[in-house]
């Protein structure tokens, strides 16, 4: 799904922009069409961590830790490598 985004990415690029995205970090764009692509097993998976993340916090649901992960990754505040 990776190489189908940043590959979708540069066919849509200028190539006449000298600009050079870091390919060790994920852009929002990239992020957002992984977000975009996500299969019911990729949702699935990204539950049962934020369960695990959130389990024994008091206050914190399991949906407040995805949905704020979601929201730092679109953001910009968190990168993926």
């Amino acid at each position: 799904m990776l190489l189908f985004c940043r590959l979708f990415k540069f066919t849509l690029s200028n190539p006449m922009d000298a600009t050079v995205q870091s390919m060790d970090r994920l852009s929002r764009d990239e992020i957002q069409c992984l977000f975009e692509n996500f299969s019911d097993a990729d949702w699935v998976r990204a539950e049962k961590s934020a369960r695990i993340l959130a389990h024994g916090l008091i206050g914190v649901s399991w949906e407040d830790i995805l949905q704020e992960s979601i929201t730092k990754l679109l953001s910009g505040e968190r990168t993926l490598p």
